[in-house]
C-alpha cells in the first residue's frame, strides 16, 4: 500500500546513512506498520479510518528518524558522505547521474596522477619515461582523464540498460541483454585500445605481440559483471528507486 510506504519513508528518508542500510530500515518499518494496519482494519473495516489509526500508532516521524539515527555507527555516516558524491540521486536521471559521476571519478585521477608529474617536473627529474617531454606527460594525463569520463558514461549508460532489461517485465528480455553486452565489450575494448594509441612514443609492437591478446580476452568477458551485478542487485536498485522516488507531500 503506498499510503503506507509514505509514513516509512516521511521517517527514514533523513537519517544520515546508507542507501542499504536506509533500505533495510524502510522494509522492517514497513512490515511493522503493515501489521498495524492490518490489525486496525480487521478492528474498524475501513481502510481510511485505519489508515488514520494505524499512523497514529506507528508515531511522529521526527522522533522515529532520531531513534533510527541513535542506532548508527560511524561506517554509516562514512557511507552517507562517500554515497553523497558517487550514489544516486532521486529523482536524478540515469544521464544526468553518469554525467555527474564521470566528472567526480577525473577528479581523484587528476589528483593521483597530475600531482607526482608536476612534483616531477618541478625537480627536473625524468617524466615516465627517457623519451617523454612534459607535453607528452600532459597529453597523457588528458587522454587518460577524458577516456576514463567516457568509459564511466558509455558502460553506465549499458550497464542501466541491461539492468532493466533483466529486472523490469515479466520476463528478462534476454536478446536485448545479449546485445547490450555485446556493445559493452566493445566499448571497453576500443577505450583501451584508444588510450594506448593516443598517448605519445608508444612501443607498438609491444602493444600488438603482447598486449592484445589479453586485452580482447579482458573486454569479451567484460559483460560478466554488468550482468551479474544487475541479476543479483537490480532488484535491489530498482526497489530502491521507488522508495527514494515517493512524494512525502502525498496525503495519508
Amino acid at each position: 500500500m503506498k499510503q503506507l510506504m509514505v509514513l516509512v519513508e516521511r521517517a527514514v528518508r533523513p537519517v544520515r546513512a546508507g542507501a542499504r542500510r536506509k533500505d533495510r530500515m524502510r522494509e522492517e518499518l514497513l512490515a511493522h506498520l503493515t501489521g498495524i494496519f492490518d490489525d486496525e482494519l480487521a478492528r474498524l473495516n475501513d481502510d481510511k479510518a485505519a489508515l488514520a489509526a494505524a499512523a497514529q500508532r506507528f508515531g511522529d516521524p521526527a522522533q522515529l528518524t532520531a531513534g533510527l539515527e541513535e542506532a548508527l555507527l560511524w561506517e554509516d555516516g562514512l557511507t552517507f558522505f562517500c554515497e553523497r558524491w558517487i550514489g544516486w540521486r532521486a529523482p536524478e536521471s540515469v544521464t544526468r547521474y553518469l554525467l555527474r559521476l564521470a566528472g567526480v571519478c577525473c577528479l581523484p585521477i587528476l589528483f593521483i596522477l597530475g600531482v607526482p608529474l608536476l612534483a616531477t617536473w618541478v625537480r627536473g627529474g625524468p617524466l615516465v619515461g627517457p623519451r617523454w617531454k612534459l607535453a607528452d606527460a600532459l597529453v597523457a594525463l588528458g587522454v587518460f582523464v577524458l577516456l576514463a569520463g567516457a568509459a564511466v558514461f558509455c558502460l553506465g549508460q549499458l550497464y542501466y540498460k541491461i539492468r532493466d532489461d533483466l529486472c523490469l517485465g515479466k520476463a528478462p528480455r534476454w536478446w536485448r541483454v545479449a546485445g547490450y553486452s555485446l556493445l559493452f565489450a566493445a566499448v571497453a575494448c576500443c577505450v583501451g585500445i584508444a588510450g594506448y594509441f593516443m598517448l605519445p612514443n608508444m612501443d607498438w609492437e609491444l602493444w600488438l605481440s603482447t598486449l592484445t591478446p589479453w586485452w580482447f580476452i579482458a573486454s569479451a568477458l567484460s559483460p560478466l559483471w554488468p550482468v551479474l551485478y544487475a541479476h543479483f542487485q537490480g532488484p535491489l536498485e530498482l526497489r530502491h528507486t521507488e522508495w527514494a522516488c515517493l512524494d512525502l507531500q502525498e496525503v495519508c
